[in-house]
């Protein structure tokens, strides 16, 4: 069976959120990203870079060769980023 093993998103800095957002906001964000992801996607390593890159959300797996499955995987860990700003509850932010 297919399985995710790693998940990293780049460009996680504040710098990249808008000007609006904070450093203590986007730290509170990557914190919260991190948990979400581990929460939904169990036993991938989660790895969150500020550092920008050519992919914002890189999907690693454990077996390429199933190439359906191996895309359905990194489909969902796509969409699930895609909105993940806006369910963000920013719950930490004063």
């Amino acid at each position: 069976m297919t399985a995710i093993t790693k998940i990293t998103l780049n460009g996680q800095s504040h710098y990249n959120f808008g000007a609006e957002c904070s450093e203590a906001d986007a730290e509170g964000y990557r914190e919260w990203i991190a948990e979400e992801l581990a929460e939904n996607f169990p036993g991938a390593e989660i790895e969150i870079n500020e550092a920008d890159s050519t992919y914002s959300v890189v999907v690693e797996i454990d077996d390429e060769s199933d190439y359906d499955a191996a895309r359905s995987l990194k489909d969902d860990v796509n969409v699930f980023c895609m909105d993940a700003w806006d369910r963000c509850p920013w719950n930490w932010v004063s």
